[in-house]
Order: structure tokens, then C-alpha cells, then sequence
């Protein structure tokens, strides 16, 4: 596998996002970014639901931002495919307006 691609992409605090990163959609933050914060409060949410398999949830506000700031176009109501694939990396599906699974980009295989 090559080394991910530094996109700047966060539209908070303008930190890469890594294009190729096999775990999807994925930012370096700003340790002050809101939207960092916020998706670190998340995955430790989802941590708390890791023994249950795949699990669909509400996607957050930050994801939806972050997505659209990625060039996804979703619906409001879109909603986060968690599976884990190991103790503690998690992988985040989405699916378009269309009803396709999101493509983050060309390197995901979502």
C-alpha cells in the first residue's frame, strides 16, 4: 500500500485529510478544532457499541460537514455504518443522495 495523499480539506481548521487512508474518511485536525473535538467524541461513542458488529447510526453534524467538505453530497438525514476493524480503529460508511455508497475517494472501496 502507498503512503495516504495530504489533502488540506477540514474547512474548521484547514488540517489534511488523507486520501487513500484505508479506514475512509479521515482528517488530521487542529488539537483545537471543533470538528476534531467533535469527531473524537464520536469514535469514543462508538467504542461503547464495538462489541454489537456493524451499527447503523444518525451520522453527526461534523460528519455531514466534514462529507460535504469532502465533495459527498448527502441527504440531512444520512445515516454512519460503524464497523470495527480492529480494537480500535473504526471504519465509517456512507451512503449518497442516491442511495450509493459514498465514495470518499478513488482509493475507497465503499
Amino acid at each position: 500500500m502507498s503512503a495516504p495523499t495530504l489533502l488540506p480539506a477540514c474547512p474548521t481548521c484547514n488540517g489534511p485529510r488523507l486520501l487513500g487512508h484505508p479506514l475512509g474518511l479521515v482528517f488530521w485536525h487542529d488539537p483545537a478544532c471543533a470538528l476534531g473535538v467533535s469527531e473524537d467524541a464520536r469514535q469514543a461513542a462508538d467504542a461503547e457499541l464495538r462489541g454489537a458488529g456493524a451499527v447503523r447510526r444518525p451520522s453527526t453534524l461534523s460528519e455531514k460537514h466534514l462529507l460535504r467538505a469532502a465533495g459527498v453530497n448527502v441527504f440531512d438525514d444520512v445515516e454512519t455504518e460503524v464497523q470495527w476493524v480492529s480494537n480500535g480503529a473504526r471504519r465509517r460508511t456512507w451512503r449518497d443522495c442516491h442511495g450509493d455508497p459514498a465514495v470518499v475517494d478513488a482509493a475507497d472501496p465503499a
